[in-house]
């Protein structure tokens, strides 16, 4: 498509050019922060190309898979992150569900809603977590 409105050229936007949910999520996410917004609890994760060796993070890849990075068993400092494999489900545009494993080896179910608010920074919120 040409056409030119000033000095920008226009260009076509199709179905394919537009990222999908998925798409906008995969990567390794390190968390930069938390605030409260409307009583609830939201995490704010960056974009990076590895994890930072003392933070939480969360990496979203391909087809269902994650690892969750997390405190190992001892809450005292300084902590210990380790990385649990597990696989995610998308149930909608922003809800997910997150399965891993604890530092016993049991299984955790995070139910999350996600938002990203750009390419490299999201939030999420932690709707509920079950063992």
């Amino acid at each position: 498509m040409n056409c030119f409105v000033g000095n920008a050229q226009c260009q076509t936007i199709t179905s394919d050019s537009i990222p999908n949910f998925e798409d906008r999520i995969i990567g390794i996410w390190n968390l930069s922060n938390s605030h409260f917004s409307n009583h609830q609890l939201v995490w704010t994760y960056i974009k990076a190309h590895k994890f930072k060796k003392h933070k939480h993070g969360i990496e979203f890849k391909k087809d269902g898979l994650l690892v969750y990075r997390d405190g190992g068993w001892c809450g005292k400092p300084p902590i210990n992150y380790v990385n649990r494999e597990g696989t995610y489900q998308i149930l909608s545009d922003s809800t997910l569900i997150l399965i891993n494993s604890d530092w016993q080896g049991k299984n955790v179910v995070h139910k999350i809603k996600v938002t990203p608010l750009d390419k490299n920074t999201l939030e999420i919120i932690y709707f509920r977590t079950e063992e």
